[in-house]
């Protein structure tokens, strides 16, 4: 059969345009020719073997699906056993293979050779023998550690992918861009960015941690880890404040966003939790009940827990509100030199503990009305009926000075991370006060509304920003923009009571968890922080 190709195209074609440039190139060519001494006419023939196309016809070409699996575990195992035992194992394999293909072969003679049946029965037999010998350790495989450790990995890599550009806008990294995707994704959110000169600020939620465990538990206190920034603590409350219930711990990381990485049951509702500076892994709670634990967030098994004071003598009689770690002071013996464990309980003692044979240790107890401290040499405690008093660790039996302005119960006290003499006091009054610890009378107030300040936090990337958090609204304050109202109002949803506050280290962001169990995580949307320098003069009028 010839087959010649065409030496016409029709305009249609896609080709059409590349044709019709090359023959007018083709004619320029040959005008370019006439008259001149650089070219002449000659006859001359060519010989081109033209291509043909042959067909042939043969027999069908049969196949036959075949096969296996080869893990991890399969791989080692036959690299470390002897030479003796896999010779042995291997004749065993191949005298039941040859016995069952023996059987299969009697039984299969009549069938038609062009099926194939007899390659595909072999090739069963094969799979059905491995299939059978894996099955027996099914179960311890799914159940290893290394496996378990594999999926840990393979999930934090799919949500990762998944979560990419919330976790960009997080840490404040460029979108990556899907090839796949007819908009580019984040082209919207440029936009937007150029023209947020024009906006107000607001909250921008980009992610959730939730899960079936925590909803429904109310949240009282977020912590992250002082060594590794990507780990947050958060600390549940079951049932309600009047009736508490078995709490709460999750352990949430940045890797994987929707499900915690470690999870601890505690027989009572957790109120305060905080990271060691020197045992990053060991993380120190205060429960409704009064009782101080500490557990390893390295051990996800019931040996977690390597402290309780659920059985000591001395423990608190009501509940903690907060616990702080905290170094003695050079002048103690050389046995008090490490870091300790200080908890704040509502029955108005300031307990310091030491762990000593995985138990604690009471060696210290100050009687006083309050329920906040700070982890400094110099440490401000304030009080139900509103004063506050300055104390000092060197100095267990008396005040330095007491402040004096809230007229209502002190909800929280919180220093300054870049001023180490300024701290914020909120109350139930409704007010935030900021203080200096050489001066009695605050320095600056705050009120936006007429309801209880719960908790008020400094920002650690900017010396003059702080947030506080109401029943039903997140107030964030710039004293670069106005020290007269907040800068960003985030109301909750309807029925949904806030409870805790945390910001972002590294990013402008804000953590709010609320009575549903869900810690939602906020982008500072519009918020353009000046850069203040770290001078008295910013921070006190």
């Amino acid at each position: 059969m010839l087959d010649l190709p065409p030496t016409l195209v029709s305009e249609d074609a896609e080709d059409a345009d590349a044709v019709k440039q090359r023959n007018r190139d083709y004619t320029e060519f040959c005008s370019s020719k006439m008259g001149s001494d650089n070219f002449f006419e000659r006859s001359s023939q060519t010989l081109v073997g033209e291509h043909k196309c042959k067909y042939t016809q043969t027999d069908t070409n049969k196949s036959v699906n075949k096969g296996t699996i080869a893990t991890t575990w399969d791989i080692y195992d036959s690299f470390s056993m002897s030479n003796e035992n896999r010779e042995t194992r291997e004749s065993e394999r191949v005298d039941y293979l040859t016995s069952t293909r023996n059987k299969q072969d009697i039984s299969e003679v009549t069938m038609s050779r062009e099926t194939g049946s007899g390659i595909s029965s072999a090739a069963e037999t094969d799979a059905d023998l491995f299939m059978l010998k894996t099955e027996s350790n099914l179960e311890k495989i799914l159940s290893s550690e290394a496996f378990m450790k594999s999926v840990s990995i393979m999930e934090r890599v799919i949500v990762l992918n998944i979560f990419q550009p919330k976790l960009a806008a997080f840490r404040g990294l460029h979108v990556l861009k899907d090839p796949d995707s007819e908009v580019r994704p984040g082209s919207e959110g440029r936009i937007t960015e150029e023209k947020g000169h024009y906006l107000t600020p607001t909250l921008e939620p980009l992610w959730t941690f939730v899960s079936p465990l925590t909803r429904g538990h109310n949240i009282t206190c977020m912590t992250w880890n002082k060594k590794n920034p990507d780990i947050l603590a958060v600390g549940y409350v079951g049932g309600s404040s009047g009736n508490p219930q078995p709490g709460l711990i999750c352990c949430w990381s940045l890797k994987n966003l929707v499900w915690s990485e470690r999870v601890f049951s505690c027989h009572s509702s957790v109120t305060c939790l905080e990271f060691s500076s020197s045992n990053p892994s060991h993380l120190a709670i205060g429960m409704y009940d009064g009782a101080v634990a500490i557990y390893n967030v390295q051990v996800g098994d019931d040996t977690a827990c390597i402290a309780n004071s659920r059985d000591c003598a001395k423990r608190h009689t009501q509940p903690v509100w907060q616990v702080t770690w905290t170094k003695q002071q050079l002048q103690l013996s050389g046995e008090e030199r490490e870091e300790v464990l200080v908890s704040v309980s509502g029955d108005g003692r300031i307990t310091k503990w030491l762990i000593l044979h995985n138990d604690f240790n009471c060696v210290g107890n100050k009687p006083q009305t309050d329920y906040r401290l700070k982890d400094t040499g110099i440490y401000v405690i304030g009080t139900w009926d509103g004063s506050m008093h300055k104390c000092s660790l060197s100095n267990s039996d008396h005040f330095l000075d007491t402040y004096c302005k809230h007229p209502s119960p002190v909800t929280h006290i919180e220093w300054s991370p870049i001023y180490s003499d300024v701290f914020l006091s909120s109350s139930s009054d409704g007010t935030i006060q900021l203080w200096k610890v050489d001066t009695l009378n605050p320095k600056m107030s705050f009120t936006s509304v007429q309801s209880i300040v719960d908790s008020v936090k400094w920002s650690p990337n900017c010396g003059t920003v702080f947030a506080a958090i109401y029943r039903h609204r997140v107030e964030v304050w710039d004293l670069c923009q106005s020290i007269m109202r907040p800068t960003l109002v985030h109301h909750a949803e309807p029925g949904v009571t806030l409870s805790s506050l945390l910001f972002a280290k590294g990013s402008d962001s804000i953590l709010v968890g609320d009575s549903r169990g869900e810690v939602t995580v906020y982008k500072l949307k519009n918020f353009r922080v000046g850069k203040p320098k770290k001078t008295e003069s910013t921070c006190v009028v």
